[in-house]
């Protein structure tokens, strides 16, 4: 017998935030109109999100993120059509060293202004590093 359940696939994502004062260094992605896209992508089994978002970044980037301090700022969940999405969400302020490793996937990977990448970042994205900065103006 069927089960009267739909099955719901769950991803778990790693996100990186990286500041340099008021600018943000952001993935640009091809695409006709501008967005922008946080370094990061899914955990693969038996790897933790810390392990995902500092591969991923290394993958991405070139960024060896490994030898800076990393916070976690959030984790949440997010629910889109039948999937369910974990994404935590690392914070680093300024590196160094980057260069884009898939420009097949993007554009660019460049320090941008908050002001102007907010707005092409997608929306989840977007409020966290909102919420983060709100939260650090309280300290």
């Amino acid at each position: 017998m069927p089960s009267p359940f739909k099955t719901i696939m769950m991803r778990v994502i790693s996100k990186l935030i990286v500041f340099n004062g008021t600018q943000l260094l952001v993935l640009k992605k091809k695409s006709s109109v501008t967005k922008y896209s946080l370094l990061g992508g899914g955990v693969k089994k038996r790897e933790s999100p810390v392990e995902a978002v500092i591969r991923e970044s290394r993958e991405e980037g070139d960024l060896d993120i490994g030898n800076y301090k990393l916070q976690l700022f959030k984790a949440n969940i997010y629910i889109e059509k039948k999937e369910v999405y974990v994404i935590y969400y690392y914070i680093v302020n300024a590196v160094k060293k980057y260069k884009l490793l898939e420009p097949h996937k993007f554009e660019s990977l460049d320090w941008v202004e908050l002001n102007f990448a907010l707005p092409k970042l997608k929306k989840r994205d977007r409020n966290i590093i909102i919420d983060y900065i709100n939260e650090f103006k309280k300290k």
